[in-house]
């Protein structure tokens, strides 16, 4: 894989993250990290990224 942009929505807020061919995220807000620490985990241990997910 090569690096992907992520679309994250957090409280009516949208932004566009790129996460690498690990699964990390580069310039993640404060506010997305524990999400973002999550997407990474999911992709790193089980090969797949979360389809449209909103909190």
């Amino acid at each position: 894989m090569e690096d992907c942009r992520v679309r994250v929505r957090l409280n009516n807020q949208s932004w566009v993250l790129n996460i690498d061919s690990k699964g990390q995220f580069n310039n993640v807000p404060p506010e997305l990290n524990d999400m973002c620490r999550i997407i990474s985990h999911v992709h790193q241990h089980h090969h797949y990224l979360l389809g449209r997910v909103e909190v």
